[in-house]
């Protein structure tokens, strides 16, 4: 039902509250010279996707009633909290933004990889095609934006 749902401003809180951190405590070790991008389409859809999964949940609410549901909510807090580990990580570490874009557990890019899935068993909590379709639109630029900012990265550090 279309309205305001505080379950769904609180799922998008959860995910952008440690960067608001990194904005406090910017990175340090920063390559030299001007981070590549990739192409505009990819910026565009990862901008189009992060507005989606953060406003569908707000309007739309979501339920972790049945088995879905269930899933839904053991698949939000496992990513949610590799997230978090992946910041705790960053901060500890003296904000090198090379952590930002540094391999946990065999994932590449778990920054990246990590929210894309907290917001796609979000979709699945909410049964929702439109935000599965906002989850995949971020998800197809958040990671080609990562990836071209990790090789960057990685080349010229």
């Amino acid at each position: 039902m279309l309205g305001f749902h505080l379950e769904g401003l609180i799922i998008s809180i959860l995910a952008v509250l440690p960067n608001l951190m990194f904005v406090v405590f910017p990175p340090n070790n920063l390559p030299k010279g001007n981070i590549e991008k990739p192409h505009m389409l990819f910026q565009l859809l990862e901008k189009l996707g992060q507005g989606g999964i953060m406003a569908i949940p707000l309007l739309f609410g979501l339920s972790f009633s049945g088995v879905t549901g269930k899933i839904a909510l053991v698949g939000m807090i496992i990513t949610l909290c590799f997230y978090y580990y992946c910041w705790f990580r960053y901060f500890k570490c003296g904000n090198d933004f090379r952590l930002l874009f540094t391999p946990i557990f065999g994932i590449p890019i778990p920054m990246a990889f990590s929210p894309i899935m907290y917001f796609a068993f979000t979709a699945l909590a909410m049964r929702s095609l439109t935000m599965t379709i906002a989850v995949l639109s971020f998800a197809l630029g958040h990671l080609v934006v990562s990836k071209t900012t990790a090789a960057y990265v990685k080349n010229n550090s």
